[in-house]
C-alpha cells in the first residue's frame, strides 16, 4: 500500500524484544586471487529497558583495471568520419561507504526513532576513463580520457508514530538531506606523428543540494477494512558551479507535494486495494518557473483461488520531475566533435504501470508467472543535433516510451530442504519513440541457481546472462555472470569461498547509441573479474 511505498511485499518479523545487552555482527567479503575486490558490513547494536541504539556500516571498494573499445561514426552534411578506438587497459578505482547511527524507543503507545546517516562515494578512477589509441583512416590518435568524482551526503531523520484507541495509527517522518558532489573531467586527442598542439578540454563541476521531506500518515479501520491517508512533501534548493573550458552558475528551487488516500479490505480468498492521489511538481531556475499537477490513482486486487493457486493484479499512475543537470542550459564538450547541453523547457513526466502475477505451487515444485507493461508519456530522454559543425548530445520530452517485462520463476525440491533448483526465464521489449526516432529492442535473457545443503554444509552455483536496457537513443548491455561457492554454517558464523566467472577469462559490459547523426558501440572488458576467489566470513 501507500503506506510502505507500493512495496510489492511487506514482512511482519515478530521477534523478541530485548531489554539489555546487545550484539555485533559482521559480513565480509574480499578477493583472494585479485586483492583489489572488497565488500564489507558491520553493525553493532545495544539494548537498555525500552531504547535501543545502533550502528551500521558499509564499505565497497574496487581497484581493478578495465579495457575500452569504442567504435563510432559521425555523419556531417556531406561527409561520414569513422573512428575505430582500441583501448589499453586503464585503472578504475572507487570507494563507497555508508554510515548510520540510531536511536529507537518503543513503547505501548509510540515509537520514537533519530538516525544520522552518512553517505560517501569517492571515485578517483571512473568506469569510464580510458588510454587508447584512435584509428581514422591513415591518421592516428592517441586519446586520454580521466574523470573523477567524488559525492558526500550526510542526512538526518526523525520518525514518530503514534499508536491511538481503536487500532488507530499515526505516522510522522521528516528527513534533512544536504549532497556535495564534485566532478573533474580532462579529454585530450592528439595526432601521433604530429606537433599536434591540440588544448585538453576540462570540464568541472561542483553542487551543493539541500532537501527536506517531511510525510504524515493516518491510518484506522473502516467498515470491514483499513483507510489510509496521508501527505508528503519534498521541498530542495540545489547549486552548480561550472568550471573549466566554459564557466557558469546554475541555481534552481524544486519542490514536490503528493496527497493520498487508501482503503484496503480483505474478504476470505479476495483483497483489493484501492487508492487516489494527487501530486504537484514546481521548479524554478532564474526567471523561468513551471509547475505541473498529476493524478496518481492506484488499485490492487488479489486472489488466494483453490488448489494453491494465488493471483494479483496491480495498476498505478504517477510522475517524476527532470534534474537539475538536464535543466540547465550549460552547454560542455564532450570532444572535439560533441557537445552536451542541458534544456531549461523540460516538463515533468507521467507514467502509467500494469502488472499481473499468477503463481501455483506443491510440495515439490512452484512457479510464478509475471508479466508488466509501462508506459512514459512525453518522457525526457535524449536527443542529437547538428548545430554550427558539432553533434550536440540534449535532452527533451519525447514522444513516448514503452516497456513490457515477463518473467517466470520456477522453484523445485526435489529432496526436501536439501536441494532448490531455481530457473528464470525472462524476455523485455522496450519501444523508444522519441520526436524524430523510433527505437526497438527485445531481450531474451536467463538466471538459475541450485543450492545444496547437507548438515552445516551448503553448495551452490549461479548464474546470469545479459540483462539488456533501452532507454532514449541508448541500449546498455549488462553484465553476465556465473558462480559456483561452497561453504559451512555454524550457528554463530559461517565462512564461504567462491570462484566468480570460473569459465571465462572476460568480465565485460557494453553500451550502444543508436542516433542516426552520431552512432557509437562502447565496450568496456576486465581479465581481472573472470575466474576470481574470493572468501565471505559472516558473524
Amino acid at each position: 500500500g501507500l503506506k510502505y511505498g507500493g512495496a510489492a511485499a511487506v514482512l511482519d518479523y515478530i521477534v523478541r524484544k530485548k531489554e539489555n545487552g546487545g550484539n555485533i555482527a559482521g559480513d565480509l567479503t574480499n578477493g583472494i586471487t585479485h586483492l583489489g575486490y572488497g565488500q564489507y558490513n558491520l553493525s553493532a547494536k545495544y539494548n537498555w529497558k525500552k531504547s535501543a541504539i545502533s550502528a551500521v556500516a558499509s564499505w565497497q571498494r574496487r581497484d581493478l583495471e578495465w579495457t575500452r573499445e569504442n567504435y563510432e561514426d559521425f555523419v556531417y552534411p556531406d561527409y561520414t568520419v569513422h573512428n575505430i578506438e582500441l583501448g589499453e587497459p586503464t585503472k578504475v578505482k572507487f570507494d563507497y561507504m555508508n554510515f548510520t547511527l540510531n536511536y529507537n524507543r518503543t513503547d505501548e503507545r509510540s515509537v520514537f526513532n533519530i538516525a544520522l546517516k552518512n553517505s560517501y562515494d569517492n571515485k578517483p578512477n571512473s568506469v569510464t576513463d580510458r588510454n587508447s589509441t584512435l584509428y581514422q583512416g591513415d591518421k592516428i590518435y592517441s586519446i586520454s580520457d580521466k574523470l573523477q568524482q567524488r559525492s558526500y551526503i550526510p542526512s538526518f531523520d526523525i520518525y514518530y508514530q503514534l499508536n491511538l484507541k481503536n487500532d488507530q495509527y499515526l505516522y510522522f517522518d521528516v528527513v534533512g538531506t544536504y549532497i556535495n558532489s564534485s566532478s573533474n573531467r580532462q579529454f585530450s586527442m592528439l595526432e601521433i606523428g604530429t606537433e599536434d598542439n591540440t588544448p585538453a578540454i576540462i570540464s568541472q563541476t561542483e553542487g551543493d543540494k539541500y532537501s527536506i521531506i517531511g510525510e504524515a500518515i493516518y491510518e484506522r479501520p473502516l467498515g470491514n477494512g483499513k483507510m489510509t491517508a496521508g501527505i508528503k512533501h519534498t521541498q530542495a534548493y540545489m547549486n552548480n558551479i561550472y568550471d573549466g573550458n566554459i564557466s557558469s552558475k546554475v541555481s534552481m528551487n524544486t519542490s514536490e507535494s503528493y496527497l493520498f488516500a487508501e482503503y484496503n479490505q480483505q474478504m476470505e480468498r479476495f483483497t483489493y486495494t484501492l487508492g487516489i492521489g494527487g501530486m504537484r511538481t514546481w521548479h524554478e531556475q532564474g526567471e523561468l518557473s513551471q509547475e505541473k499537477y498529476i493524478l496518481r490513482p492506484t488499485i490492487t486486487l488479489s486472489y488466494n483461488a483453490p488448489k494453491n493457486f494465488y493471483f494479483r493484479y496491480n495498476a498505478y499512475m504517477s510522475g517524476y520531475s527532470p534534474s537539475l543537470s538536464d535543466l540547465s542550459n550549460v552547454a560542455q564538450e564532450i570532444d572535439i566533435y560533441q557537445i552536451r547541453r542541458g534544456n531549461p523547457n523540460l516538463q515533468s513526466v507521467t507514467f502509467v504501470s500494469n502488472s499481473l502475477t499468477a503463481s501455483w505451487k506443491c510440495k515439490y515444485v512452484s512457479i510464478e508467472l509475471f508479466g508488466r507493461y509501462s508506459y512514459d508519456h512525453k518522457p525526457i530522454m535524449e536527443e542529437t543535433l547538428f548545430e554550427d559543425n558539432h553533434f550536440v548530445r540534449t535532452m527533451a520530452n519525447q514522444k513516448g516510451f514503452h516497456r513490457l517485462n515477463l518473467q517466470s520463476t520456477i522453484q523445485i525440491y526435489p529432496w526436501k530442504e536439501h536441494i532448490m533448483i531455481k530457473l528464470n526465464p525472462f524476455f523485455n521489449r522496450y519501444i523508444s519513440n522519441g520526436n524524430s526516432y523510433t527505437h526497438t529492442h527485445s531481450n531474451f535473457g536467463f538466471r538459475g541457481s541450485i543450492v545444496g545443503m547437507y548438515k552445516n554444509w551448503v553448495i551452490m552455483a549461479e548464474m546470469s546472462t545479459s540483462q539488456h536496457d533501452l532507454w532514449g537513443e541508448t541500449l546498455s548491455r549488462g553484465e553476465a555472470l556465473h558462480s559456483i561457492a561452497i561453504g559451512y554454517n555454524h550457528d554463530k558464523f559461517s565462512i564461504q569461498g567462491m570462484i566468480m566467472n570460473p569459465f571465462t577469462k572476460r568480465y565485460e559490459q557494453g553500451v550502444d547509441n543508436l542516433s542516426e547523426l552520431a552512432p557509437n558501440k562502447q565496450l568496456a572488458y576486465s581479465t581481472q573479474l573472470g575466474r576470481i576467489v574470493m572468501l565471505n566470513l559472516s558473524f
